[in-house]
């Protein structure tokens, strides 16, 4: 079944996948890479990646798993907190752009709040990268309601 994201025009199926694999899954990437794929192959097109998930190899399986399949995928993947300045975002946004092989992330996410790091600074950044199309929408994982 297909959804509408919220507010937005993004298309996803009722089932994503996550890619935050143990280091003993990380020890076998094609296998990883063939679920990716035939996932997407079978109408799931949500997949749910991060920076941090294996210090981005879950990223680089990602790339490569929709090599052929990205306008079948919608990409969801999110930043670090300790990369949440404007400087930081930019950079995370950009080496997650490579690992992914893409030249866009459907769905770029603030993955958890950063007490240190105003609010608005990283929006800023967020907003940037959106103008520049390298992002579609923002969005923010790990937060509740007040937040």
């Amino acid at each position: 079944m297909i959804k509408t994201l919220g507010s937005t025009s993004i298309l996803v199926a009722s089932i994503g996948m996550g890619t935050g694999f143990t280091d003993q899954e990380l020890q076998h990437p094609q296998e990883i890479i063939h679920l990716l794929s035939l996932g997407i192959d079978k109408g799931i097109n949500l997949i749910d990646t991060a920076e941090s998930y294996g210090n981005g190899l879950c990223e680089e399986l990602v790339g490569k798993a929709i090599q052929d399949r990205r306008e079948r995928a919608i990409i969801a993947s999110k930043f670090s907190p300790e990369h949440s300045s404007f400087d930081d975002v930019i950079k995370s946004c950009e080496t997650s752009l490579k690992r992914l092989q893409t030249d866009c992330i459907d769905i770029y996410q603030v993955h958890w709040i950063d007490p240190a790091t105003p609010i608005g600074e990283t929006m800023e950044a967020l907003l940037k990268i959106q103008d520049q199309g390298k992002i579609k929408v923002i969005g923010v994982s790990n937060y509740n309601v007040e937040q």
